[in-house]
């Protein structure tokens, strides 16, 4: 009696367990949809990588779970489901990537090939999980491609809980082969809580992750310029790129001289308004923004078409290592600028 009653127990638990989890999956993926900006990209990749994983959890339990319902077609919805989920993160995921050049889906077009020719080749061998194996190699390295151009960014590595992230991964999508090794409700139940607890892992590591936008922060910057903060007197002047105008010139940098007194003078007269000797941080002006950053002997000012904090990153990084390798010519400095004509080779560096 009592083994029948823990029987039960374990049943009923396997039961709440499996709802439980398409739950969460179903509402995590609905909750990142309706967050996301673009109707492709990394975010809606992986909300439909987990609805369809729901989809699949719950089709291909059907007939574990309540043993009077067994249709193999039931089984071949969830698996169909959850493949087509996955060549959709691919996909998304090197859309993602593509923010700077043209690059074709080719692990999409990997992932559609191999899964028409293992779907078949699965069946007649009895090996239905052959497609799977080779759909897991394919987000493992798009994955892996997409973190690598990820963590370029210097605020992404120093926030992205990278080990989190995988771990997430590797527990949500290989928990699913447990069963294999003991088809028991014990298992099954260990295999919804190494779901439950790798997809919580995997949307709260996802969350750190910059947007696609974010790494295109390059492509923003429009000027730097480092202003001596007694005389406003322009040090280092460097131009990002040309803005290129209808009759197919280029649009003139304004006089650094006068762009560094301008903005000097713009901090000043606000900052005697609002009584706060700090300064400004940033400005907003029409399609510009205007980052500051201030050190004793200069102030940093980056032009941008504007703001995400690994461009505030960059400038900060920027004004401490030039405070450190030009110390002797900043004390020294009586509006000479020629020490600081190497100054581009250091911009180039932290900005790149």
């Amino acid at each position: 009696m009592q083994e029948n009653l823990f029987q039960i127990i374990m049943r009923d638990f396997a039961v709440t367990s499996t709802y439980l989890t398409v739950f969460i999956l179903c509402a995590i993926s609905i909750g990142m949809i309706r967050r996301s900006k673009k109707i492709v990209s990394s975010i809606t990749g992986l909300a439909v990588y987990l609805f369809t994983f729901g989809v699949y959890t719950f089709f291909t339990s059907i007939h574990f779970l309540y043993q009077g319902i067994s249709n193999a077609s039931i089984e071949f919805i969830g698996n169909a489901t959850w493949i087509s989920g996955i060549i959709f993160f691919t996909y998304a995921m090197e859309q993602d990537q593509a923010v700077f050049g043209e690059r074709k889906p080719f692990v999409t077009l990997f992932c559609l090939i191999f899964t028409l020719v293992s779907i078949p080749l699965g069946i007649t061998l009895g090996m239905g999980y052959l497609a799977f194996i080779g759909l897991a190699v394919a987000i493992v390295y798009v994955t892996q491609a997409y973190l690598d151009r990820i963590l370029e960014l210097e605020t992404a590595r120093a926030k992205f809980p990278q080990i989190w992230f995988v771990l997430g991964f590797m527990l949500s999508g290989f928990a699913n082969f447990i069963v294999a090794f003991d088809y028991s409700v014990l298992f099954f139940v260990i295999k919804n809580i190494l779901v439950l607890v790798g997809v919580i892992f995997l949307y709260v590591s996802w969350w750190y992750i910059p947007s696609s936008e974010d790494l295109n922060w390059l492509f923003d910057l429009n000027r730097l310029l480092v202003v001596d903060a007694e005389a406003s007197l322009p040090m280092v002047d460097f131009t990002f790129r040309q803005i290129e105008l209808p009759n197919g010139g280029d649009e003139k940098a304004p006089d650094s001289i006068l762009v560094a007194g301008a903005m000097s003078g713009i901090n000043n007269l606000i900052g005697e308004i609002l009584a706060d000797k700090s300064g400004l941080d940033e400005i907003q002006h029409g399609s510009r923004t205007i980052l500051f950053h201030r050190r004793a002997a200069f102030t940093c000012i980056l032009i941008t078409e504007r703001s995400i904090p690994e461009m505030k990153y960059r400038l900060e990084k920027f004004a401490l290592e030039l405070e450190k390798r030009y110390r002797d010519e900043l004390a020294g400095y009586q509006g000479n600028i020629d020490p600081f004509r190497n100054a581009d080779n250091l911009v180039r560096e932290v900005f790149s």
